[in-house]
């Protein structure tokens, strides 16, 4: 029965669909040795169908019906119906077969889409065809869902992190021509991560334009924009861009090697260097280059290093010899390449740009030879075309190659480098299956045999029908295909026997292209072997297009069909026309920075242009940018062929061109999968690889190569290589693989190694030991080579710490710019500037505007089109002020010719004479520094140029009083670097301006940027807060009065003025939320830096519980409507950028890249479901790490387990077991309480309410053991939320004896937190009684901004008080009346009212008095005094460390990584935590010293290798008024000290450098924090003059000059100095000055006689005097002789002052010297010594008989005097 059924089966498969003629469906298997039976001719008519292999809906799809033998009429009806039911009729329609149409005709169909869903399953739809009542075809064909396309463009190829991302997404029909249809689109990271998504939007006219903002903290690398009309792999679309730090390049560097290879018999490799500027100018200056070998990925650079100064088209070269002393044995480089890096520097000094150019091959033959668009399958006895290309190895073509190829009886000359070349191939027939080679081989005469190069390509046998040999031949020829031309297709018809040729009267071609059949025909071919058909080609061809054809052998039983068919590539352009350029008319070779500019857009009649302008140099640095061929590129995946052409047989001819083929007597073909992917051949290396090599090639994991290089790379700190593979957090088998590589590679001996244990408990049995396996125990692997690239740099680059280090030994000057920098004090050369020259300074346009890209918007084309039917649009603008190369793109939507790139129409801006500024990130004030003016003269003569500074505002500089000007030389086509120094003497943002002027009116040019100045020393604040509640704390007089007391600050940096605030709000939430909804809520309420996991969460709930707060209250309208969509915005921007740290099993670590965290991934799930109310959250993102909880990290107790914890254990519990267990565990309750409130996770293997009753049942059974109140809180919370009972008065017995906070002796934050916690469960339980005091607590210990010193503890407490203000509103009649009242000036009143209560009201008050606030009214309101100041850093440097050890070291160092560096210095960083254990979560923040910058690979190594040393770095400026680096840090040892070194790179020069701090603090507990400070050390050398003879003194500052002992001051000026106050700081200028410049009004001016006992230096000089006479007193009263005072000045003024140990002199200072805010010296008075203190010598004994006695004279009479008389009115 079983082989009945079997051969049944077998049957019925060979068995036709169609049912007219059953008798014809017995067919013959042929073998190799059957005898043929010759066919016999069937008479009766037949059919055939053909269609696109898939069905699409919503498009329109031809359909090719045929009809053979017939001599009359035929109906026939086409039905789509849906499968398998075959139910309902998606699609109808009939046509006639006639002898009018040739028995041939296309029918058009098309299916509702709406008929049509996709489900993300595959799709199939049954076509049915009826021919009369002959014959019906039935077919089941495949169902395509692609829709259309669409094309994204971005605004530049490449970010910074912060940048903002512009893109736009131009959407098509299939038919390509714009479309409105509804797209989504989602950004996506490096790891394909969706971290932001846009929903359903409608493309209005074709275009979709939108902006995402990157984080400051983003994973670098490779992202995309997605695009897609459904969830479809064939409706998404995507477009790549990179993110990367980077500095746009200033010019262009070129390296050209002279040949594209290296031959092992040349002598050597010439490489040309060129150097150009975007805006054409060649560049003058010197390259330094070396040369390395680049060996299965792993670079090697050579020893050697070359120096041209010739950066047009010089060259430079690397011998033979030189490559033979570092290999060899130099054959065993074949097959590896040569790199070449050149750091081009300008002669001026001012730009360093490098550039690379790698993958320059070593071989054997200087040839590639190529075979493309070659068939897979030949017809034996015909011609197979293919296409050879002979190339240089760079890709390059080279012309008059001979070649010898297979089957061709003689070489042909390759001339052009391509050739097309038909090859005739044997007739004889070889056994199926097999396949024949052709080998095409160059025959260079001048090469030897073994020199040759060849390339093979093997292609199989057609097989015909039944093996009779029947074949047919299509071929294109070589003429260009362009549309609007025509092509003559050829089409050989092949036959065994004449009389099989005589049966073929009739040929069917098709022509499809993007899936679609366009166009068919049938054509007579009776008596010709060779037809033409003459094909018109139309833009529907575009880009390409398909021409299939065959004929039919009507045999009895089953028809023969012949196929054959060819791929057309069309020429690349566009369906419509665009055009960006000049205005019709205007050729302007360039433009003026800041100038008006217009331009035209022609194009298509209504076609909408979207238009941005880049900065070329972008270019530079990636090349990706949106093109025309790009976009044919995207619409050519629509194409459903495979192949270049031809098929395996006559169905595999149809399927491989993407066609469904149906004969009702020819067979059929098979239902259309997707191409089959092409595999990549793996080329072994024949190279005897050395010991790196090897360590590398003995793993096959793409993770463990990388941890075996990561092993092999050098790092700065003294570390070994087991200590080094503690800081890996990636597996054992990454582990071991890093130590193994280490230990080999360095010579270092391991033993036997440890697997270390979890962090989570001691292991309880003998952990796992494992030995490193040798060598040779590990597989072989093999290698891809790496292909050619160049790559572009400017000053973000790998360091070469060698390359300059070795400059002086080949004769190169390092800073040799300098002979070309312009002194300050050199004299000037004769001027040649007449009057007029310098008249009209102030019409110079001053440049200010520096953009990457701009320009981005879009246009409509008219609707009326000019004489050659394009429609122009005329484009004005302004030119921002950049000196560079424009490209303007434009990219055109129309709904009848789709989509078209154009040309990009480059714009030169620049102007031939020009300045380049360069300024610092920040300074101190007083610091002196050094910035840079470059003058650049492109003009073909030498100019003289005047040169001015513009008067600086509070800065001390050469232009102090006013303009400074100075007369260079500046030769043709050279730059001049000229330097200023400056001082700046007052803090904010400075603006400097720099103007050139070259005589004749040759030129000129003005460029104005602002200079950042900070106060020196450290910025302090301190907060004191007072809730405002008249109507409980105002008495009987319904009052409330604060009295604020004056603070004693310590420490204050002289001459800086302290400021106090005011700040009073109507509600208690009203600053806390309005911090909040803010960009960077962190800052504003935190003063954190960002960096991981926890912050950017922080960043999402600070908003969220605002917003959560105002929709309960309702008072959205009170902050401003608006806010709620920025909070939403900001929630949204949160949540994106959280994606980007997802794991691949959905949980979160507390870094990137580091392990998973049990208590980040239960904060994810808590802050996603506080989202899920406010923005679309993905179910899986939230449901994906709440159920990774449940599965993964909780035990069978129901507790959770953390395997990398980010709290120090204090925080969880100070012991290990049930106490830390619980507070994790109520962490974790909380967010699966939270969670399931707002979604329903799914999932068959995990019941989450039983799994949360299991996390409340272990927190219940073990509170009574409880014996933290941080633990206690939390846990009854936890308990409260998941609507399970905890006991109130359990919870109030861990909290203060008034009930009003929990607190916590470890750490004050964690007080804040419990005390948060405590609150929460009091509210969820219903005791609000109880809440009141944490209620009222919490409100007076809130920090500046309403933020609570933490992350955690700033939400926990925030969400705590709003949720009480919800359960208990303020009253809805506010009306709260606050006043100020400060002695000595009129009161301030303020009213608060319901439409008033979020409005802050804010006044400055004095430092150094008291004040009072009175409340009255009803109501409540917060009132902050907030003073802020700065401290000087001793303050903090002697400061007792807590919880850390931290040692700063600094020097200078050789490595510098470019000759634009100044100097280079290294900076080591000890620090080890005192603990009992190790302490996570550790911040390092490092003052950065004015005019320096961490060097960014050094920083980027520690960061991005397998053993992690820092786990995110950046500079950041707004934790303090000076730029900072934030390292952090997850883990530091107790045991031995971290230890964290990298370069700090000096851009500019800097006298009298303000020390930087360095402090370290965990982020959870910032009260364990240390800090240090260090200093770079100073060059003896001086920054040059400020001031040139009497012209400018202001270089003094603040400074105190002591008289000379040589000027006569009559006695009047002493008694007017201190008695008329006037100020006496211009006698330093000599004797013969006598003026008074200054009057000051008080009488406060003290007078001593003082000693100098001794100096001491520290961020100010201290001078300790003793007083010897007191001649007046000033503020302070009751000094006496023999005291000690301090007198401080400025480290800046030591040269001026000059005091000396042991002298004695007469000081007068104002009261304005008076430094006394309770200061370090037992609370005596301190004083200062500034620029109005009188400081003059009083000579000893000995003088006073001699030289000085008539000063002496007169100084002893002014004393008594005073003493005797005081001041007279």
């Amino acid at each position: 029965m079983l082989l009945q059924l079997l051969l049944w089966a077998t049957l019925l498969c060979q068995i036709c669909d169609g049912k007219a003629f059953p008798q014809r469906h017995k067919r013959t298997v042929w073998g190799p040795n059957m005898r043929q039976i010759e066919p016999v001719k069937d008479p009766s008519p037949s059919f055939s169908l053909l269609a696109p292999a898939k069905i699409r809906p919503g498009t329109k799809q031809n359909i090719l019906v045929e009809g053979h033998n017939l001599a009359k009429v035929v109906k026939v009806t086409v039905v789509v119906y849906d499968y398998p039911n075959s139910q309902t009729a998606l699609s109808r329609g009939s046509v006639s077969l006639n002898s009018d149409n040739n028995y041939s005709v296309l029918q058009t169909l098309e299916i509702n889409p709406n008929l049509l869903l996709p489900d993300g399953k595959k799709k199939y739809v049954k076509l049915v065809a009826q021919f009369s009542n002959i014959y019906r075809a039935e077919k089941v064909m495949a169902v395509s869902f692609r829709s259309g396309h669409i094309f994204i463009q971005t605004d530049k190829p490449i970010y910074n992190p912060g940048d903002k991302v512009r893109f736009r997404a131009f959407v098509s029909d299939l038919e390509f021509r714009s479309s409105e249809r509804t797209i989504s689109l989602e950004i996506q990271n490096p790891d394909g991560i969706a971290v932001h998504g846009i929903g359903r939007v409608k493309a209005i006219d074709g275009v979709f334009s939108d902006i995402f903002s990157l984080s400051t903290v983003v994973k670098e690398g490779r992202w995309k924009v997605v695009a897609k009309f459904d969830q479809g792999k064939e409706n998404v679309f995507s477009r790549e861009f990179e993110v990367k730090k980077y500095v746009l390049p200033a010019f262009n560097v070129t390296l050209t090697p002279k040949t594209s290879h290296l031959s092992l018999d040349a002598e050597k490799l010439e490489v040309e260097i060129t150097a150009r500027y975007l805006y054409g100018a060649q560049v003058k200056g010197v390259a330094y280059v070396l040369f390395g070998i680049e060996i299965n990925g792993e670079k090697k650079r050579l020893t050697s290093m070359k120096q041209i100064d010739d950066l047009n088209g010089g060259s430079v070269s690397l011998t033979m010899e030189e490559i033979k002393r570092a290999y060899p044995d130099i054959n065993s480089l074949l097959g590896s390449t040569v790199y070449v890096k050149a750091s081009v520097l300008t002669s001026s000094g001012s730009d360093l740009v490098e550039a690379e150019k790698s993958g320059i091959k070593i071989v054997n033959s200087p040839y590639m030879l190529t075979i493309k668009d070659t068939p897979k399958y030949y017809k034996p006895g015909l011609p197979l075309a293919m296409t050879v290309i002979v190339s240089n190895h760079d890709g390059s073509p080279t012309p008059n190659i001979p070649v010898k190829v297979t089957f061709l009886k003689r070489p042909i000359s390759v001339h052009s480098g391509t050739i097309n070349i038909h090859i005739n191939m044997p007739k004889k027939r070889i056994p199926y299956g097999n396949s024949q080679m052709l080998k095409v081989e160059t025959v260079d005469p001048s090469l030897k045999p073994e020199q040759q190069a060849i390339q093979e390509v093997y292609v199989k046998p057609y097989s015909t029908f039944r093996s009779h040999g029947n074949y047919l031949h299509v071929s294109v020829g070589a003429s260009r295909v362009v549309v609007g031309g025509s092509i003559s297709v050829q089409v050989y018809i092949k036959s065994s026997l004449p009389n099989h040729r005589a049966l073929v009267e009739h040929l069917t071609y098709i022509v499809l292209n993007k899936g679609k059949i366009i166009q068919a025909g049938r054509v007579n071919v009776k008596g010709q072997d060779v037809t033409s058909v003459h094909l018109l080609i139309t833009s529907e061809m575009l880009p390409a297009f398909r021409f299939v054809a065959y004929y039919v052998l009507p045999w009895q039983h089953r028809a023969e069909v012949v196929a054959d068919s060819v791929f057309v590539d069309v020429e690349d352009r566009c369906v419509g026309s665009l055009n960006v350029g000049p205005v019709d008319g205007e050729i302007v070779s360039s433009y003026s920075p800041g100038s008006s500019f217009k331009f035209q857009v022609k194009g298509d009649v209504g076609a909408k242009v979207s238009l941005v302008a880049v900065d070329n140099a972008i270019f530079l640095l990636s090349k990706n940018r949106l093109t025309q061929k790009k976009v044919w590129e995207v619409v050519d995946q629509a194409d459903m062929g495979c192949t270049a052409g031809g098929g395996k047989d006559n169905m595999g001819v149809f399927s491989d061109a993407g066609l469904m083929f149906h004969s009702s007597t020819g067979g059929s073909t098979d239902s259309k999968e997707d191409c089959s992917s092409k595999t990549k051949r793996r080329r072994r290396s024949a190279a005897k690889l050395q010991l790196r090599d090897q360590l590398e090639k003995a793993y096959s994991d793409e993770l463990l190569q990388r941890c075996c290089v990561d092993g092999m790379k050098e790092i700065p700190m003294p570390y070994s290589c087991y200590r080094r593979s503690l800081y890996i957090t990636e597996d054992w088998s990454c582990v071991l693989a890093f130590l193994r590589c280490c230990a080999e590679y360095r010579g270092e001996e391991l033993g036997v190694i440890t697997r270390p244990p979890t962090t989570t408990a001691p292991p309880t049995t003998a952990p796992p030991t494992t030995s490193l396996p040798t060598l040779f125990d590990l597989p072989y692997l093999e290698y891809d080579y790496m292909e050619e690239k160049v790559i572009l740099r400017a000053r973000m680059i790998e360091p070469m710490p060698k390359l300059y280090a070795r400059a002086n030994d080949v004769g190169v000057r390092q800073d040799s710019y300098r002979e070309v920098v312009v002194e300050e004090e050199e004299e000037e050369a004769a001027s040649v500037f007449e009057e007029d020259d310098l008249s009209d300074l102030e019409d110079i346009y001053v440049r200010s505007k520096f953009f990457e890209s701009w320009l981005w918007t879009d246009i409509r084309l008219p609707s009326t089109a000019k004489s050659d039917g394009l429609a122009v649009f005329p484009v004005d603008t302004v030119l921002p002020d950049s000196i560079t190369q424009w490209g303007f793109l434009a990219v055109s939507a129309s709904p009848e010719k789709g989509v078209c790139v154009a040309e990009p129409y480059n714009v030169r801006v620049w102007k031939p004479f020009f300045i380049d500024l360069r300024l610092p990130h920040s300074v101190s004030r007083n610091e002196q520094v050094e910035i840079k003016a470059v003058i650049h003269n492109y003009k073909n003569s030498t100019l003289e140029v005047m040169v001015i500074l513009e008067k600086t505002e509070d800065m001390c500089s050469v232009a102090y009083t006013g303009q400074h000007r100075q007369q260079v030389t500046v030769a043709a086509g050279s730059s001049k670097l000229i330097t200023y120094t400056i001082i700046p003497l007052k803090t904010g943002e400075l603006p400097l301006q720099v103007t050139a002027v070259a005589a004749s009116f040759m030129g000129q040019d003005a460029v104005k940027k602002n200079l950042r100045v900070v106060v020196e020393g450290i910025q302090t604040l301190k907060v004191r807060s007072f809730v405002l509640n008249p109507s409980e704390k105002g008495g009987s007089a319904g009052q409330q009065l604060i009295q604020v007391k004056k603070l004693q600050l310590d420490a204050v940096v002289p001459k800086s003025v302290p400021e106090t605030f005011v700040n009073v709000r109507g509600d208690l939430l009203a600053d806390s939320i309005d911090n909040s909804i803010k960009e960077d809520s962190l800052a504003a309420l935190i003063r954190m830096p960002g960096g991981c996991v926890e912050q950017n969460l922080a960043r999402i709930t600070l908003p969220l519980i605002a917003a959560h707060y105002l929709d309960r209250s309702a008072d959205w309208e009170i902050v401003g409507i608006s806010r709620r969509e920025e909070a939403i915005k900001y929630i949204q921007k949160g949540y994106e950028n959280q994606l980007n740290y997802k794991k691949s099993d959905d949980s979160y670590p507390p870094y990137a890249n580091e392990g998973t965290s049990t208590w980040i991934t239960a904060y994810v799930v808590k802050v996603f479901s506080m989202a899920h109310s406010f923005i679309t959250v993905n179910e899986k993102h939230l449901c994906g790490p709440l159920l990774y909880l449940l599965k993964n990290k909780q035990g069978y107790d129901g507790t959770f387990q953390e395997d990398n914890p980010v709290y120090d254990t204090s925080m969880t519990g100070a012991m290990r077991g049930s106490e830390y267990k619980a507070s994790l565990t109520a962490f974790v309750l909380i967010a699966l309480a939270e969670a399931q409130d707002k979604v329903t996770c799914q999932d068959q293997e995990v019941n989450i309410r039983d799994k949360s009753r299991q996390a409340a049942g272990y927190l219940t059974e073990h509170f009574s053991r409880l014996t933290r109140p941080y633990t206690a809180a939390i846990a009854c919370y936890a308990l409260a939320v998941s609507n399970n009972a905890c006991v109130k008065s359990m919870l109030l017995k861990f909290a203060s004896p008034d009930h009003s906070h929990w607190p916590d002796s470890n750490n004050y934050f964690f007080t804040l937190e419990a005390t948060g916690y405590a609150l929460l469960a009091l509210i969820k339980s219903g005791h609000m009684e109880e809440a009141e005091a944490p209620f009222r607590w919490l409100n007076e210990h809130r920090g500046i901004g309403g933020g609570y010193g933490s992350t955690q503890s700033t939400m926990v407490v925030l969400q705590a008080l709003s949720e009480y203000l919800v359960k208990r509103p303020p009253p809805s009649d506010l009306n709260l009346l606050v006043q100020l009242s400060v002695p000595g000036r009129s009161d301030v009143r303020w009213t608060f009212n319901p439409n008033l209560a979020y409005v802050a009201r804010s006044s400055r008050v004095p430092l150094d008095q008291e004040f009072s606030v009175a409340a009255s009214g009803n109501g409540k309101g917060v009132l902050e005094v907030v003073t802020v100041y700065h401290q000087l850093p001793d303050v903090y440097e002697n400061s007792t460390c807590n919880g850390f050890q931290l040692d700063v070291s600094i020097a200078e160092t050789n490595e510098k990584t470019s000759s634009d560096v100044e100097k280079s210095f290294r900076l080591n960083v000890n620090v080890r935590a005192l603990e009992e254990r190790q302490v996570r979560m550790v911040i390092l923040d490092i003052g950065l010293p004015t005019g320096f910058e961490p060097e960014n690979s050094d920083l980027e190594l520690l960061t991005n290798s397998v053993d992690r040393y820092i786990n995110n770095f950046q500079v950041v400026d707004n934790l303090s008024d000076r730029g900072s680096l934030i390292i952090h840090l997850f883990k530091v040892s107790n045991k031995e000290a971290e230890i964290i070194s990298f370069r700090l790179n000096q851009r500019f020069k800097v006298g009298l450098l303000q020390p930087s701090t360095v402090k370290v603090y965990q982020y959870y507990n910032k009260d364990k924090s240390c800090s240090r400070f260090y200093s770079p050390p100073e060059d003896k050398q001086q920054l040059d003059q400020i001031c040139e003879g009497d012209v400018c003194r202001c270089s003094q500052g603040d400074c105190c000059v002591m008289k000379e002992d040589s000027a006569s001051f009559g006695k009047e000026q002493r008694n007017a100095a201190v008695c008329n106050g006037l100020h006496h700081g211009e006698y330093f200028f000599g004797s013969n000055y006598s003026g008074l410049l200054f009057l000051s009004m008080n009488n406060f001016s003290s007078a001593y006689r003082v000693k100098l006992i001794s100096i001491s230096q520290s961020h100010y000089y201290q001078y300790e005097m003793e007083i010897v006479q007191v001649i007046k007193e000033g503020t302070e009263e009751g000094l006496n002789e023999k005291e000690r005072r301090m007198f401080l000045s400025h480290a800046s003024c030591r040269t001026r002052l000059n005091l000396r140990e042991g002298q004695e002199y007469l000081v007068i200072g104002p009261i304005t010297d008076v430094w006394n805010a309770g200061s370090t010296v037992s609370n005596k008075y301190v004083y200062t010594l500034g620029k109005e203190t009188w400081v003059e010598r009083w000579p000893d004994e000995s003088e006073c008989g001699s030289t000085l006695q008539k000063k002496c004279d007169e100084l002893k009479s002014f004393a008594k005097k005073l003493i005797e008389d005081g001041c007279q009115a």
